[in-house]
């Protein structure tokens, strides 16, 4: 039998101690790595569990937000958004710094918001502060709501933010822009895991349009639209109304109850166009409606139609006196209803003003010829056509003149009488009349002249535009100068012709009371009559023999020359009548007054 050798068996003696140490020193190594990793571990499925719960917090603020209307609400007269309903400001100015504080976003693109007119002791109808407990921890959340302004304007998505420049919310969105409300978020938490350096956040937020919603028409009732259009006046224009209509299906002409127009006529020419006839002599705008009719029933809003009609001026033709100012009625012809009147071109030479009547125009020329002008008349809404006017410019006609009696009453006061030269003669107004002689022995001849109305005086102040005669008091007479006419340059001269000045007296009517059946005669004393002229009878002025009326007899033995009329009443106790009589010149019985009545009332 063989046996091994001791020196080739294992050695089972086991680990020495070094090695046992060191494998202990390896295993706790290891051990510790593995408690860090499962203790950072723990720390951040707990943060996330918790920021999760945030995001839930979050949301619930959010929804609270949008549980409440944000379209506009009005207290005290002033109107905002329903979201801030009894936020006062106080309250949301400290909110908003604490926000800042915080780092909460959006606050600087947004304007802070509060109801104006908060009311007293009622919550606000979205929370500026909430605490929500989730597994034993407590979140608070700060809802925070500001405005800001987004452009409409553009293709591309834009940012809601403060508008530049102003620093506080200017209440109304400018132009291109519209108003939104900005809900901002911040939900805080303590930093029970250690990674948020003691207070852990989120954030969230949204905007929210506070405008009112578009009102939609659900309806099929067909939608009828305004049109316009012009004519001239006297012509007619077919008007397509349905082009910008909206309508459905139709089974006739769907354009109904039209009403008639202010001016002109409405036809209807074809199925869908309505036929204005303008009228042949008025312009202006012109109104109209109708309404849409479809298959269905459905009627339209009456639509309005606008029509303005043109009006059109005509040629014209017109002649003048150089230097004298005229007024030509350019738009007597016209057709239309002008209401001014407007020069295009001018005259050369010469000067066209329109005159404030609206229709006329005052035109002057110095030099004699032919001018041309050009003009058009506005309506108060639209202008004419244009139109040439021809003036021919002649000098002045040659003067007239004539021999006439001017009459003037004789007169108890002192003063001046048109001797109406220019209507004795029908010269045009501003033709000289100048005086070559006169034969006047009572009163005062007078002229209007270069200094006023003076006393002729036969070497230096003769020639005027008027004559006038101031009479000597209660006197009558007949006077004469002779005169020539010249143009109002004072060239062409007239003959030499004659005015006759006649002054007559002045009867007047009146009433006399007499007694009635009375034998004895009455006497009816003219000088005691107000109006006449002259009273100093006996010499200067007498009666007209007269025919006595019915109601009183003539006692005969009368005193015309004194003025007096004598009456008896015998036999009539009550009765009215009438007489006539005139007041004569004793010398010349060409210079007499007009009849005139005497009413006699017996009785009385």
């Amino acid at each position: 039998m063989i046996r091994p050798s001791t020196a080739a068996r294992a050695d089972d003696s086991g680990f020495t101690l070094v090695e046992v140490v060191a494998a202990l020193a390896v295993m706790a190594v290891i051990s510790t790595a593995a408690l860090y990793f499962f203790v950072n571990g723990t720390r951040t499925v707990t943060h996330q569990s918790r920021s999760q719960a945030a995001v839930t917090v979050a949301s619930e603020s959010m929804e609270q937000a949008f549980a409440v209307s944000a379209k506009p609400v009005t207290k005290s007269g002033t109107t905002f958004s329903g979201l801030l309903v009894d936020r006062t400001q106080s309250e949301v100015d400290a909110a908003w710094g604490a926000a800042v504080a915080a780092g909460l976003e959006g606050l600087d693109q947004s304007y802070p918001a509060w109801d104006p007119h908060p009311t007293s002791g009622s919550d606000a109808a979205v929370d500026l502060t909430r605490t929500t407990t989730l597994d034993g921890v407590a979140y608070t959340s700060d809802i925070l709501i500001g405005t800001c302004y987004r452009v409409t304007t553009s293709t591309n998505p834009e940012d809601c933010t403060r508008v530049a420049g102003q620093l506080n919310d200017p209440g109304v969105a400018p132009a291109g822009r519209a108003q939104l409300l900005r809900v901002m978020v911040l939900v805080s938490w303590p930093d029970t895991a250690g990674v948020c350096d003691g207070t852990c956040t989120y954030q969230a937020q949204s905007l929210v349009d506070p405008n009112s919603d578009i009102v939609w028409n659900n309806t099929t009732r067909p939608i009828a639209m305004d049109d316009q259009s012009s004519v001239e006046v006297g012509a007619w224009v077919d008007i397509a109304v349905l082009l910008n209509d909206v309508l459905g299906p139709v089974t006739s002409d769907p354009v109904v109850n039209v009403t008639a127009p202010s001016m002109g006529s409405v036809s209807r020419p074809r199925v869908g166009e309505l036929r204005y006839t303008a009228p042949a002599n008025a312009s202006g705008l012109v109104t109209f409606t109708y309404q849409l009719k479809d298959q269905a029933g459905h009627m339209s809003d009456p639509a309005t139609v606008s029509v303005r009609v043109t009006g059109k001026a005509l040629p014209d033709t017109a002649t003048a006196v150089r230097r004298v100012s005229v007024s030509l009625p350019v738009t007597s012809n016209d057709l239309g209803s002008p209401t001014s009147v407007v020069i295009d071109t001018p005259p050369t030479g010469a000067t066209a003003t329109p005159n404030p009547d609206g229709r006329t125009v005052q035109f002057y020329a110095n030099n004699v010829g032919t001018y041309t002008f050009r003009y058009h008349f506005n309506d108060g809404k639209s202008d004419s056509t244009q139109a040439e006017v021809t003036v021919v410019v002649t000098n002045y006609p040659a003067p007239l003149v004539a021999d006439f009696t001017a009459i003037v009453p004789a007169t108890l006061v002192t003063g001046d009488v048109d001797l109406n030269m220019l209507g004795s003669t029908l010269n045009p107004p501003g033709y000289l009349f100048e005086v070559m002689s006169m034969n006047i022995n009572q009163g005062q001849l007078k002229i209007d002249g270069p200094s006023g109305v003076r006393n002729v005086n036969m070497s230096n102040y003769k020639r005027g535009t008027r004559f006038l005669y101031s009479p000597q008091t209660n006197t009558l007479g007949t006077w004469t100068f002779t005169y020539r006419v010249l143009d109002p340059e004072g060239g062409q001269p007239s003959a030499v012709k004659t005015v006759t000045i006649r002054i007559v007296p002045v009867a007047v009517d009146f009433t006399v009371n007499l007694q009635g059946n009375k034998s004895s005669e009455q006497r009816i004393d003219l000088k005691n009559v107000a109006g006449i002229a002259p009273t100093n009878f006996g010499g200067t002025v007498k009666l007209v023999d007269a025919a006595f009326p019915s109601c009183v007899t003539n006692p005969g033995n009368q005193e015309y020359q004194n003025g007096i009329i004598k009456v008896r009443t015998q036999g009539i106790t009550s009765k009215t009548c009438t007489m006539g009589y005139q007041l004569v010149s004793p010398t010349d019985p060409l210079t007499v007054s007009d009849v005139k009545t005497i009413t006699l009332v017996v009785g009385k």
